[in-house]
């Protein structure tokens, strides 16, 4: 479609679906400033100075760090069964149904996996590190058991049967697929209550939103359903949901992990990966999804000495969340009190990549999905719209921002192993405050990192007043995926706030010898 049908499409359904004209001025005025902010200082960081030393996790990977380790350790001694602890956690997500994690279960097959599993290990054979682990995936991955719907009517027809690659490789592993998880709605939606759809629910406080679009994985992780789930991340779909939901997700840098068999909403953005309790337990899931073992040469390097960078002056702003602003600050802290040096920097080009990813994801979105208008949801409808806004002049010179930014981003970073910043600036929003605005607003802090193509994981730093979690963002180097939940192993090392448990939480099959967590809360 050209830019200027797209044009007429959304300016023929503004009125209907809500995509107003403050929101067409805001936008516009964000696609103005790309033309402003193409010259950024990057005096501060000496160029000719490197990252130094490794940060390797090699001591943290132990059942202590890791649920899947423990419950891998507690399946190889005989603790109990794979059959026993997979019924276990079906059984809990019956009880647990009104937070619709599930878009489909597997029960049968499931079970007989799992038996299946249980029969190899008296064999005195395993398939992998995760032989007997239960997991789930998010409903845009094809699964063998399965269609994918995406949770549309417009659906995932052009998928190839069987399963993803990476659902392959998690079998291959030894993994047992629960079910697949919920979505928004093409991953790209927001909940829609007036549509009769089953809503994902955070089981921190139920009346609130999960984040979006790996709703179900993050929401089932944090309420114990299962102790891993897969993603996918356009411009935050794993670290948000993963931040209000108080767990550990990981986006990993464009291009490392497969994604045939995922519905692709932005192909320059897109990217699948792990939510789960802790960044060892994602450093796992890694590798099996990658077909790769962890290197187990070298002393590991803590973070003394390391350095690491942050924009501490972009979240003092007064319409930050003070709980949020609290927390971010007392994790700074804690890098410091681990040898790290935290430096302050200015981030070039922030905003226009911010903006610049909106137009890109967006348009691809438009371009891949817009011929369904009629057929999705009214706010997947206002979203979509929001890609047919954009001439092709905007989506010329958002590319332009995006290669300028790689390029710029890169050197600017490259004295540091690191970036922190809050994931979200704002906590859990009620349902039915989860609107297109909520979704596009300032308080997001991923979407640049998918344009980039670098690695980041989002992990528990507080909880509120009102008992919601917040996540901490940590963003390594392009490539540097081990390295990054490295250092978030580090960071999880000395915090408790990933042990948290929600109200609504089942303990895992009761077999986690882990108490439930009774970590403070942060003070606003």
């Amino acid at each position: 479609m050209a830019p200027e049908d797209r044009r007429g499409v959304a300016d023929a359904g503004a009125s209907e679906t809500g995509v107003n004209a403050e929101l067409r001025d805001r936008l516009t005025q964000s696609l103005d400033a790309l033309h402003l902010d193409r010259s950024p200082d990057l005096t501060r960081s000496k160029r000719s100075e490197r990252r130094g030393v490794e940060v390797r996790d090699t001591d943290l990977r132990t059942p202590e760090h890791s649920e899947v380790l423990q419950l891998a350790q507690l399946l190889a001694e005989g603790a109990f069964t794979c059959e026993e602890l997979v019924q276990d956690l079906l059984d809990a997500a019956g009880r647990l149904s009104s937070l619709n994690v599930y878009a489909q279960r597997f029960d049968d097959h499931a079970l007989a996996c799992a038996r299946e599993a249980d029969a190899l290990r008296r064999a005195g054979r395993t398939r992998g590190a995760l032989h007997g682990i239960p997991v789930a995936v998010k409903d845009v991955l094809s699964t063998r058991e399965a269609p994918t719907t995406a949770n549309s009517r417009v659906g995932a027809a052009t998928l190839p049967p069987g399963d993803a690659p990476v659902v392959h490789r998690l079998r291959a592993a030894g993994a047992v697929v629960l079910g697949k998880t919920t979505t928004m709605e093409l991953a790209c939606g927001m909940p829609d209550r007036d549509g009769g759809e089953a809503v994902p629910r955070n089981p921190w406080e139920p009346d609130h939103w999960t984040g979006g679009s790996s709703s179900g994985s993050a929401s089932g992780v944090a309420a114990r359903l299962f102790p891993a789930a897969l993603g996918s991340d356009t411009a935050g779909s794993i670290r948000t949901p993963a931040a209000l939901c108080g767990v550990t997700g990981f986006k990993p840098t464009h291009g490392k992990v497969s994604t045939a068999g995922c519905l692709m909403l932005s192909p320059d953005m897109d990217c699948v990966g792990p939510i789960a309790q802790t960044a060892i337990d994602c450093a796992v899931i890694m590798e099996a999804i990658l077909g790769q073992a962890q290197p187990r040469t070298g002393d590991t390097v803590g973070l003394v000495g390391v350095r690491i960078a942050a924009e501490r002056e972009r979240y003092e702003s007064p319409d930050i969340d003070p709980a949020v602003r609290t927390a971010f600050r007392a994790a700074i802290a804690t890098f410091e009190s681990l040898g790290a040096t935290v430096d302050d920097v200015t981030l070039p080009g922030y905003e226009a990549l911010r903006v610049a990813s909106r137009v890109l994801w967006t348009t691809e979105a438009f371009a891949t999905f817009g011929a369904a208008l009629d057929t999705v949801r009214p706010p997947t409808r206002q979203l979509l719209e929001v890609g047919a806004m954009h001439s092709g002049a905007d989506f010329a010179l958002a590319r332009r921002a995006i290669a300028w930014g790689q390029q710029a981003m890169a050197q600017a970073l490259s004295p540091y192993a690191a970036v922190l910043s809050p994931t979200r600036t704002c906590l859990a929003p009620l349902l039915e405050e989860a609107t297109i605005e909520w979704q596009l607003s300032t308080h997001n802090h991923t979407s640049i990192w998918n344009v980039l193509g670098f690695p980041a994981v989002s992990v528990p730093m507080g909880l509120s007043a009102d008992g919601l979690p917040m996540g901490l963002q940590i963003i390594g180097a392009a490539g540097a995926d081990r390295q990054t939940l490295a250092i978030a192993a580090h960071y999880q090392s000395v915090t408790e706030w990933h042990r948290a448990r929600p109200p609504l939480a089942a303990p895992i099959g009761r077999h986690l010898q882990r108490p439930r967590g009774s970590a403070q809360v942060v003070a606003s």
